[in-house]
């Protein structure tokens, strides 16, 4: 919806970690450490879209934006990302949007409570907007919303539909769903499949080197152990690069990986070395 040439929106997003109260209580050291990772999980999804973070009341963090679509964007991405990130962070998301007058330099502190009042009740990783913030969202098709009923809430004289942004969780791949077994996940990932086949074909590159090059050409014994030495101490990536990559479908790469994989070459390159040159 086109702004008014009298009038601005000013999108307020408020969010809160989940039972971090109650985590305070019992534990206040792990707690400010979610506060951090939560602020340090948010920055630079924030930047992505152009917001701004306050640090509200009652452990609410506050972010602005210069419109709905923009609020609403972010706090999606928000979600998907920490789905992604952390177990022990669920985050909870209120938005709503203010109109101000030409002039008007700060949202009120109305908008602002009448924003965590909705964050009140919003679920545990949902992402709940008022009316208002819906107005602004109707001409555009890409975010889909419900209404959960009408709210009384104090700040307003009559009671505010509320809607729920519908998201679904980014997926990650490369973490094993809670549901599932560690067999069953490393069986999925065909883990078991690929080792079968290195083994195979490790069997049949040292029955070339016997058969070939030592037999035929007549190089000398100790290159078979060589070459089962390497082998064997290339199993652990070739397990590695089977987990991650094993399922059908297109993978990242993850960063333990493009360490693990070259450290694991030059391991063997130094086994290799001290057994059979030192």
């Amino acid at each position: 919806m086109a702004k008014s040439e009298t009038h601005q929106s000013i999108a307020i997003v408020l969010t809160d970690i989940v039972d971090l109260q109650t985590i305070m209580r019992t534990n206040e050291d792990h707690a400010r450490a979610l506060l951090k990772q939560q602020r340090d999980l948010i920055n630079p999804v924030l930047e992505r879209h152009d917001g701004t973070m306050f640090i509200a009341h009652n452990f609410e963090t506050m972010l602005m934006f210069g419109d709905a679509r923009q609020a609403v964007e972010c706090a999606i991405d928000i979600q998907q990302t920490v789905s992604n990130s952390n177990d022990d962070l669920t985050f909870r998301m209120g938005i709503h949007v203010e109109d101000l007058a030409a002039g008007e330099g700060r949202i009120s502190d109305t908008g602002v409570k009448i924003a965590s009042e909705i964050l009140n009740f919003t679920p545990p990783a949902g992402i709940y907007l008022t009316e208002n913030a819906h107005r602004h969202l109707m001409d555009i098709s890409e975010v889909k919303s419900h209404p959960v009923g009408k709210k009384v809430v104090k700040w307003t004289p009559n009671p505010v539909e509320i809607y729920q942004i519908d998201y679904k969780p980014a997926v990650d791949r490369n973490r094993r769903p809670r549901d599932i077994s560690l067999f069953k996940d490393i069986w999925n990932r065909r883990v078991p499949h690929i080792l079968g086949l290195y083994l195979g074909s490790s069997w049949g590159i040292l029955e070339f080197t016997g058969s070939l090059l030592v037999d035929r050409f007549g190089y000398p014994e100790m290159i078979l152990d060589i070459v089962m030495v390497a082998l064997a101490t290339f199993i652990p990536g070739v397990l590695m690069i089977a987990y991650y990559h094993g399922r059908p479908g297109p993978d990242r790469w993850m960063p333990v990986e493009k360490v693990w994989i070259p450290v694991n070459i030059v391991l063997a390159a130094i086994l290799v070395f001290f057994l059979f040159f030192y």
